[in-house]
């Protein structure tokens, strides 16, 4: 006790000294946290995937004049009649989702146009990737050119609840959507950061080539092979 006392009357007698060493202190501490809050959340991006260690985004390396470049793997970037799929037949692929990233894509919500972050992909989305569907069926949602699904916080924004969003229009790319479905916050961070999600069967024509999310069945990687033709021309490539 009488340490405590001495400690009080050492900070009362230097006032400035102790205000200075009491504000680095919380300075310090509240940095520590902050950063620490920052790699926490960097470290878990997409954990909320029960299955993230199978998940895999596909990419293709190619070889030209700049050396090797890795990018993205597009889904028949050519539209080739003859395009073979390489995840088509391989054993160790157990689903497949493709997918196109549409930020800042313009909507329309009762005549009022707003931009909006916009992920169309496939109806094995909510297979592969484990978001929470609040509203909607699970077996409807992504199958029709028809319906959208939004996000629980785009819903709350536009709409005051969630439930109210279920059944409204919205008009994407010139075509009247209806909302079959809000999904959920996911728990940790995550790559695909969007407000609106709708089939990928309805932008295939309009946008870049989409790219794959593949779900292993089993074993740590796996390689699938195209030929020249069939990805870039006379690119080289592998996956």
């Amino acid at each position: 006790m009488k340490q405590i006392l001495l400690a009080l009357r050492t900070l009362r007698h230097y006032k400035l000294y102790s205000t200075i060493n009491i504000l680095g202190l919380a300075m310090s501490l509240a940095c520590a946290i902050v950063i620490g809050r920052y790699v926490y959340r960097e470290m878990t991006v997409d954990g909320f995937n029960s299955r993230l260690d199978r998940i895999y985004c596909s990419t293709v390396e190619m070889q030209n004049s700049q050396g090797k470049q890795r990018l993205a793997h597009p889904e028949n970037p050519n539209r080739d009649k003859e395009y073979i799929d390489p995840f088509v037949g391989n054993p160790l692929v157990e689903k497949v989702c493709a997918y196109v990233l549409c930020p800042d894509e313009p909507i329309t919500i009762d005549h009022k146009e707003q931009k909006v972050n916009m992920v169309a992909a496939d109806s094995t989305f909510f297979d592969i990737l484990d978001y929470e569907l609040l509203l909607g069926s699970k077996p409807d949602v992504l199958r029709s050119k028809s319906g959208a699904i939004v996000s629980e916080r785009f819903a709350r924004e536009q709409f005051t609840l969630a439930a109210r969003a279920m059944g409204r229009t919205i008009t994407v790319l010139g075509k009247e959507l209806i909302v079959e479905g809000v999904v959920g916050e996911p728990g940790s961070k995550s790559l695909l950061n969007f407000d609106v999600l709708v089939s990928y069967n309805m932008v295939w024509l309009e946008s870049n080539p989409s790219e794959f999310c593949a779900r292993l069945g089993g074993g740590n990687s796996f390689c699938a092979e195209r030929s020249e033709r069939q990805v870039y021309g006379d690119e080289s490539s592998s996956g």
